[in-house]
């Protein structure tokens, strides 16, 4: 079972020259696991379309710093069929940034005041981030489930019910 390992920081300022590096359009939707992805211990499920095109299914166990993680290619349909159920959404652009020999991940979220930088490694421990960043792996509250926002399905066109 493959292992994630993480640390997280929140950022008051992009680093320089962030605009010259590659980036991604990122929208995310949570859903509840059904009663065998949580017996197996995942307590996350994500749906993830990275640029429009590629899809992929993760199912993540608790933790902050190390957790279980599974993830899949599924296809746009059905991207697009889970989307539908889904609980909670976040959007983002994701620059994947160069640091230190380690490949550093700068979320800006939208509708959000947060910028992120992620380190997955196995050498995440050794990373050593600049001095105006302020590490938060161990705060729920900056888990990209707990960042998302809620979805509101219900549409009444302005309406008032009377």
């Amino acid at each position: 079972m493959p292992i994630e390992k993480e640390r997280k920081f929140k950022l008051k300022k992009l680093p320089e020259n962030i605009d010259t590096v590659k980036c991604d359009k990122i929208e995310q939707y949570y859903l509840m696991p059904d009663e065998n992805e949580k017996q197996e211990g995942y307590e996350s499920k994500r749906i993830r379309l990275k640029n429009g095109i590629k899809a992929t299914l993760t199912l993540k166990s608790a933790g902050l710093k190390e957790r279980r993680e599974i993830e899949k290619e599924i296809s746009i349909n059905e991207y697009e069929k889970l989307k539908k159920e889904a609980k909670k959404h976040i959007s983002k652009i994701r620059y994947l940034w160069h640091y230190n020999d380690f490949n550093v991940e700068i979320d800006i979220f939208n509708n959000i005041d947060l910028v992120m930088a992620e380190v997955e490694s196995e050498a995440a421990d050794n990373f050593k981030a600049p001095e105006d960043w302020i590490e938060v792996t161990n705060d729920k509250l900056y888990q990209n489930n707990n960042l998302a926002r809620p979805i509101n399905f219900h549409n009444n066109n302005g309406e008032c019910n009377e």
